[in-house]
């Protein structure tokens, strides 16, 4: 509170964010500073240049394409590689950012890797809506996503018009939709009959995950990701997982037993998915099982909150990292 307070103090000032931020560390003196994304390692790189040294601990955490997507593009990649050289402890959202951070210049310490999302309340979660086997429902949950940063959504959409006939007692809820998709989805409605539900960028996520709950598939498309919250929150929840293969999908997804995971420009390969889903009533519910129990051993609250109290605490005490 603290922090935020003097922050928001700090705000009107004529200084830049790193100036600003350079200045909360000066007059907190926390023990440790942890960055997120690209931006944030950015501004944090920029903060610790200025104090020259006087600076503590810094972990960056990096999402699915920081180094992945973000580090092959010009006009970021010099300062993705100078925040990586500079910062002391490293973790990811996948495995993947982990191998590539040493090519970028990383030679801290790699703490392993968490989700973005943090722990996830998983009791809480599953109490918002009634437990139904994968099998019984009749929801298909599509990320809308249509932008130059990776979305593919328009690729979902087609597939679901070549799987129209499958899909006649289904609705389609597509969340945070770009324009484009929304469009879209209007127009193949009105070609196919097919029924489709608009969740805008600000449905609030206690809406949200009990349409998880209630759906039998979840798509996820994609040019770049790490491992997807969207993909893990439909774990916890029961839907099937079919995910765009550029995500880092490692450990988490055994294609064809408990997700499906597919080219993300290719229609075709995606609604043979989505036809695999719908008519194999054993495998989603198994998948259901599974995905339960790797999720509550991984990224349950309990497993994960623990894991970076510890972190912080050895860190900050200068103590060895037990990873």
């Amino acid at each position: 509170m603290r922090i935020r307070n003097l922050s928001k103090r700090l705000a009107g000032d004529p200084l830049s964010d790193a100036a600003r931020l350079a200045r909360v560390v000066r007059s907190v003196k926390p023990d440790v500073v942890h960055s997120m994304t690209e931006q944030g390692c950015s501004l944090t790189l920029g903060s610790r240049r200025l104090l020259k040294g006087d600076f503590p601990p810094w972990i960056h955490s990096s999402w699915g394409s920081d180094i992945f997507y973000f580090g092959r593009q010009p006009e970021y990649e010099d300062q993705i590689r100078a925040a990586l050289e500079a910062c002391d402890y490293l973790m990811a959202d996948c495995q993947r950012e982990l191998e590539l951070a040493p090519k970028f210049g990383f030679r801290g310490t790699i703490l392993g890797v968490f989700s973005a999302a943090g722990g996830f309340h998983i009791d809480e979660m599953k109490a918002l809506c009634p437990w139904r086997p994968a099998s019984e429902r009749r929801i298909i949950m599509v990320k809308g996503r249509q932008d130059h940063l990776g979305g593919r959504a328009i690729y979902v959409l087609q597939a679901l018009q070549m799987c129209k006939d499958k899909l006649s007692d289904y609705e389609i809820a597509l969340y945070i939709p770009s324009e484009m998709i929304i469009h879209a989805a209007a127009y193949v409605s009105h070609l196919t009959g097919l029924r489709f539900r608009i969740l805008p960028e600000h449905t609030p996520h206690d809406e949200m995950v009990p349409l998880m709950g209630r759906a039998r598939v979840a798509i996820g498309n994609g040019m770049t990701d790490g491992t997807p919250h969207t993909m893990l929150e439909a774990m916890v929840m029961g839907a099937f997982p079919i995910q765009s293969n550029t995500a880092d999908t490692r450990g988490w997804i055994e294609d064809g037993k408990n997700g499906i995971t597919v080219p993300p420009e290719d229609a075709d390969a995606i609604a043979a998915a989505i036809a695999k889903a719908l008519s194999d009533d054993a495998m989603v519910d198994e998948a259901a099982e599974i995905n339960a129990q790797i999720t509550k051993e991984r990224i349950d609250i309990s497993i994960v909150k623990p894991k970076v109290v510890r972190i912080y605490k050895e860190i900050a005490e200068g103590t060895p990292i037990s990873v």
